[in-house]
């Protein structure tokens, strides 16, 4: 089993050495192969979700690394082996696009108010909330995608959940980053069709639900790259029709986290790895890896 990440490899401390070298066995082109049938681990939010609401006032910080979509919580997955991370974006006032999950910022910095009213100096100089984490984020805040791409770029995919981003603008940065084959963008299901005709070359992700009549819909309209179908709809058949269609199947493991914050085992995701998706989006991606026999 190899060693966790130590904090002065991904928290400020590591900033005088640079940004940390890819780990993951798997090839980086994996996630979008469909010959490569290696199951490709996606680090949610970067290290985990900081909370997340169950029930009124039962709170779940799902994360226990760094803040999630932070900088530190992309170079912690990359040093855990993670083959790919996922992020949100929102746009600020002034059009950037900034990592961050809520409209709102009270919940994962120490200001108010929405992202949408806000400068980006303004998201810039909030400080995130890091008060559950031992080491030493002081220098992190809200970074922009750009920030991100030259982060990730040769080291780890991006799975990108759009919100309500431009997805042009989205798709523009990413092909002057020379990532157009790296990052995977993720919009609402409803918006499936606009992002087919707006961004053709980008690789999608799609979400039919639970609805086979969906996903078959879907799969014939805008031949996606991936399909995120629910964990209980995951089954020998439904991965056989993704595949015949040339994509990959995703499947996030939201009840398997909650399992493994509780009881910090890697058996927690002993049902969800038994489904056989090709992609599995995680908040604790070190615990899956470790499943996997890949720490």
């Amino acid at each position: 089993m190899r060693v966790p990440p130590q904090p002065s490899t991904f928290d400020c401390s590591s900033l005088p050495t640079g940004p940390p070298g890819r780990t993951s066995p798997l090839p980086l082109g994996c996630i979008l192969d469909p010959g490569c049938r290696q199951t490709v681990v996606v680090s949610h939010r970067g290290a985990g979700v900081d909370s997340v609401e169950l029930l009124p006032r039962l709170h779940l910080p799902l994360g226990r690394f760094a803040p999630e979509n932070s900088l530190a919580a992309l170079r912690w997955a990359i040093l855990v082996g993670a083959d790919a991370v996922e992020i949100d974006l929102q746009t600020s006032r002034d059009g950037h696009l900034v990592l961050i999950h809520d409209e709102d910022v009270s919940r994962t910095t120490n200001g108010t108010g929405r992202v949408d009213r806000l400068t980006l100096r303004s998201l810039q100089q909030l400080r995130l909330a890091t008060a559950q984490f031992r080491d030493d984020f002081r220098c992190e805040q809200i970074p922009t995608l750009e920030q991100a791409l030259e982060l990730a770029r040769g080291r780890i995919n991006i799975v990108v959940d759009l919100k309500w981003a431009d997805a042009r603008k989205v798709a523009r940065l990413v092909r002057r980053a020379g990532m157009a084959r790296q990052v995977l963008l993720m919009p609402p299901s409803a918006d499936m069709a606009r992002l087919t005709r707006l961004v053709p070359d980008m690789p999608l992700v799609a979400r039919p639900g639970r609805s086979a009549q969906r996903l078959e819909q879907m799969l014939q309209d805008h031949a996606p790259a991936v399909v995120q179908i629910p964990q209980a709809c995951v089954t020998p058949g439904v991965i056989a029709t993704v595949h015949a269609a040339g994509a990959k199947v995703a499947v996030n493991g939201f009840e398997n986290d909650i399992s493994g914050y509780l009881t910090e085992s890697p058996a927690a995701y002993a049902t969800l790895l038994a489904r056989h998706a090709d992609i599995i989006n995680v908040d604790r991606a070190d615990l899956l890896l470790r499943l996997m026999g890949r720490r």
